[in-house]
């Protein structure tokens, strides 16, 4: 993915991740039902407020190893935040912003 972004990006162009923050997989985890983990793969059903998604998947990536992919990949990382706290103080979401030099 970090290298198809790298492909249709501008030079100088920007991008926006949003995903999941893997720092908080243990409170992913319990929005999963009939789930399964199969080495880095989330699978089950996720339920969500209006309804039940039926067979996601939440790919455990780090959120170190996605950095160091978008840059194997040659995009350069400025910015890494969080946000979506819940009631435990721990981010839902992280925040990864950077351009194709």
């Amino acid at each position: 993915a970090s290298g198809e972004l790298f492909r249709i990006l501008k030079p100088q162009g920007k991008f926006f991740l949003h995903t999941a923050d893997s720092e908080a997989f243990d409170l992913w985890q319990k929005f999963y039902t009939n789930s399964t983990i199969e080495g880095k793969k989330l699978t089950g059903d996720v339920e969500a407020p209006v309804n039940t998604i039926t067979r996601n998947i939440f790919y455990m990536h780090t959120n170190n190893g996605v950095v160091a992919a978008l840059e194997h990949a040659g995009l350069t990382v400025s910015t890494i935040s969080k946000l979506g706290k819940l009631d435990n103080n721990k981010e839902l979401f992280i925040v990864i912003e950077g351009k194709k030099a």
